[in-house]
């Protein structure tokens, strides 16, 4: 018998009202509501045609090899970095020190001085029997 009771009191109730423009902004709502869902696609169109755009511009262009003009300035590059190479290699081999057909000998060390013999800097004895030799 509650449940009976309640319904009874609350039908009793005085009903609310619907505040004054309470039907005109709720349809400006939903107009604006059917704009924008029109608009969507159309705003989603013009964006992936604005990023197509943008990665073809910036996509490099794909090119076979250099423009005609251009091929003969990059030979001449590429002869001129040669020599230079060439000459590169020349200027290292000279500092480099000669290779000496005479070896050296190490003697040791005296007073805080190394002691070293260079054998090509030896003049060669006369052989016994050779010329400039006397008996």
């Amino acid at each position: 018998m509650s449940e009976e009771r309640l319904d009874r009191a609350l039908q009793a109730l005085p009903r609310p009202g619907a505040p004054a423009g309470f039907t005109e902004a709720t349809l400006a709502r939903l107009a604006r509501s059917e704009r924008r869902r029109r608009l969507v696609p159309w705003l989603a169109v013009a964006g992936a045609g604005t990023v197509g755009a943008l990665l073809l511009a910036l996509w490099p262009a794909r090119t076979p090899g250099p423009a005609p003009e251009l091929a003969g300035q990059i030979e001449s590059l590429r002869r001129e970095q040669r020599a230079l190479a060439a000459e590169l290699a020349d200027l290292r081999a000279l500092d480099e020190p000669a290779v000496t057909s005479a070896p050296v000998i190490y003697l040791g060390r005296s007073a805080g001085v190394e002691l070293v013999l260079d054998l090509g800097r030896l003049e060669q004895a006369p052989r016994p029997g050779g010329e400039g030799t006397r008996p």
